[in-house]
């Protein structure tokens, strides 16, 4: 378990010489990812062939998106700020828009509540208070959206880097016994090829 760190930190530090070369095929891919990744799919997807496993493996570790920071931030400030910081344009808006309509209804509400008791129009009873529910309702709506948008929004964007970088990950893992000096060990053996 203690291999897995150094190994990511092993990766990590390999690829940075790799990734410094500004006129490797890495770098103009890793441009192309940040400038614009959806524009750019499609020569992505060609220049990703040129690479070898370790570069593109290099540039999977450094541009998949967390769910995690983004999440925190929707679920603690709100307003779809944890989605804009994703880079997540549309679950941002939504969020927002939600939050602000769900807000808006509610003061509505809490506006036709406060005036119900001067009301001359029947019909107008108990209005504010259904204004405020409603208002509520929508606003949580908008954080469980909120808080779900994040990790939908970082698997579809790193499955579309998988792609692009045609970088599909198997993962093989057996159990295995062994008998070593009248003793019988058992392990795990695992696999993963990109």
């Amino acid at each position: 378990m203690k291999k897995i760190p150094i190994i990511l930190l092993s990766v990590f530090l390999i690829s940075i010489p790799v990734l410094a070369a500004s006129d490797s095929p890495v770098s103009s891919v890793s441009l192309m990812i940040k400038s614009d990744f959806s524009g750019n799919y499609t020569e992505i997807r060609t220049e990703s062939k040129r690479l070898t496993d370790f570069e593109k493996l290099s540039l999977l570790s450094m541009h998949e998106k967390s769910p995690t920071l983004p999440f925190v931030v929707n679920l603690v400030v709100g307003a779809g700020i944890g989605s804009f910081i994703q880079g997540d344009i549309r679950g941002g808006l939504t969020a927002l828009i939600t939050e602000a309509v769900g807000l808006g209804i509610y003061m509505t509400g809490v506006a036709g509540a406060l005036l119900e008791p001067i009301a001359t129009n029947e019909n107008f009873k108990g209005t504010g208070a259904t204004l405020m529910t409603i208002g509520i309702a929508t606003m949580l709506g908008g954080k469980i959206y909120e808080s779900i948008r994040p990790f939908t929004y970082s698997k579809k964007y790193n499955d579309r880097l998988h792609s692009a970088l045609s970088a599909k990950a198997d993962i093989f893992v057996t159990p295995v016994v062994t008998a070593v000096n009248n003793k019988v060990i058992l392990g795990m053996v695992g696999k993963i090829s990109f």
